[in-house]
């Protein structure tokens, strides 16, 4: 499942057009993750799409499959900010958007997520998102509102406003 994932996501990048010159790579990966999350195409994903798509999510950074999430596994698994921080010449900026994000997500603060904790922060970060409360996503609701997006290229980018692209 784990490499399936990774295969998967990597085949979307690899199929998406390039955006245009003034998108940053985070942008770019942004937009390709909603992309695979909307499997149908159909231009909005709903609580079920993002439930598993965060379910799979779990089960690739769970790599010693204990049902938990180390911050060690956590900061190994990627579906490509990583490449974009280095691309953007900012490669430790990934580190502290992984810190920030792991510690939002850890609900009780023990070092390590649960597939609950993973679970609700998903559902929370979908429903700030939902600023419309429509019950689905767009691709713009998704990019200025999920928190992995804003965290992420907020820390790649910090010169760039996230909710102006």
């Amino acid at each position: 499942m784990k490499l399936f994932l990774t295969i998967g996501l990597a085949g979307v990048m690899f199929a998406t057009p390039v955006l245009a010159d003034n998108a940053t790579e985070g942008l770019r990966v942004a937009k390709i993750t909603f992309s695979s999350i909307d499997g149908n195409g159909d231009g909005v994903v709903n609580q079920g799409d993002m439930d598993e798509f965060g379910e799979s999510v779990f089960l690739g950074m769970d790599y010693d499959s204990n049902d938990r999430v180390s911050f060690e596994e956590f900061s190994d698994w990627d579906i490509g900010f990583e490449e974009a921080a280095e691309l953007e010449g900012r490669p430790d900026a990934i580190i502290t958007a992984r810190r920030i994000l792991f510690g939002m997500w850890d609900g009780n603060g023990d070092g390590e997520l649960t597939k609950s904790e993973h679970r609700r922060a998903g559902m929370l970060d979908f429903n700030r998102a939902d600023v419309d409360d429509n019950g689905i996503l767009d691709e713009r609701e998704f990019l200025l509102g999920y928190s992995v997006n804003i965290v992420m290229r907020g820390a790649i980018r910090p010169d760039v406003d996230v909710n102006a692209q």
